[in-house]
């Protein structure tokens, strides 16, 4: 009877033992409870076709593709959280320079890329004051998916006909003088570019000037050995412009237009863009 009486004994004082361990840790722990982090919430995702591409905002290299931006990011960078659809806005311009958030012709902030330098001379430029930089062609995206996600394509800087159009501009101007302009079309490969009334459009603004707020010279006569190019050939055009009135860096480009094609000829040329180069109006 004893043995059974110090058996339960022992037994109640293990199972008192086990409780009192379990509430120890709870009760008297001095451990600091441990915060969840919190990832930032990510709101875009820019890819490109050629990897190793860096995305930048002016002169600040943000990082190279496919590269996720924040909404803390935005901010930093400037963008208005507090216009909420600012934050899901990702588009670019019309000019293939700039993907855009913010709010169109008002408030864009512009994000521009840059393929490797080994790739660079198989695209157009775009000159900065920061730096090379690369135009962009068509993109895929954003959809309405979330985050919001874009694949930039870019412009190639010879067409597979082996036409290359480049503008040349002088280094510095003064303000309220004229500035030359030099327009160039090459033919690189085996086809003749052939097209009605050669012309173009000019179009110039800051580098922080909405992209549909550029000033644009409109429907410009090239001439007339403009309309056949041969393979092998190159024609060059200059003409002056007027310098704008304020001192500051203005992205400069032009776009080569034909009305029609040529009589028998098998196709025309149309809206074929120029490299962008900086205009520095001191």
């Amino acid at each position: 009877m004893r043995t059974r009486t110090a058996a339960i004994v022992t037994t109640l004082v293990f199972l008192a033992g086990l409780a009192v361990g379990r509430l120890l840790p709870r009760t008297f722990s001095t451990e600091t409870p441990v915060t969840p982090v919190t990832r930032p919430s990510v709101v875009a995702v820019i890819d490109a076709e050629i990897p190793g591409t860096k995305v930048f905002h002016r002169g600040q290299l943000l990082g190279e593709v496919p590269l996720e931006l924040t909404r803390e990011r935005l901010a930093e960078l400037g963008l208005d959280l507090t216009r909420p659809n600012y934050v899901g806005s990702l588009d670019h311009d019309g000019w293939g320079e700039a993907l855009i958030f913010g709010e169109m012709d008002e408030d864009e902030l512009k994000l521009m890329l840059q393929v490797p330098d080994a790739e660079a001379d198989r695209f157009l430029g775009v000159e900065t004051p920061w730096g090379r930089r690369t135009k962009m062609g068509p993109w895929k995206g954003p959809g309405g998916e979330e985050p919001r996600r874009v694949l930039a394509y870019f412009q190639k800087a010879q067409e597979a006909d082996g036409l290359r159009f480049r503008v040349g501009l002088p280094d510095r101007v003064r303000r309220g003088t004229k500035a030359v302009v030099e327009l160039s079309c090459e033919i690189a490969g085996p086809a003749v570019v052939t097209g009605r009334r050669p012309h173009y459009r000019l179009l110039w603004g800051g580098f922080d000037t909405p992209w549909r707020r550029r000033v644009c010279l409109e429907d410009q006569p090239l001439p007339v050995e403009w309309a056949t190019i041969a393979p092998g050939q190159t024609v060059r055009a200059t003409f002056e412009m007027d310098v704008p009135p304020v001192a500051g860096d203005y992205s400069v480009f032009a776009v080569l237009h034909y009305d029609e094609p040529a009589e028998g000829a098998k196709r025309t040329r149309g809206g074929t863009y120029s490299n962008s180069r900086v205009l520095r109006v001191r």
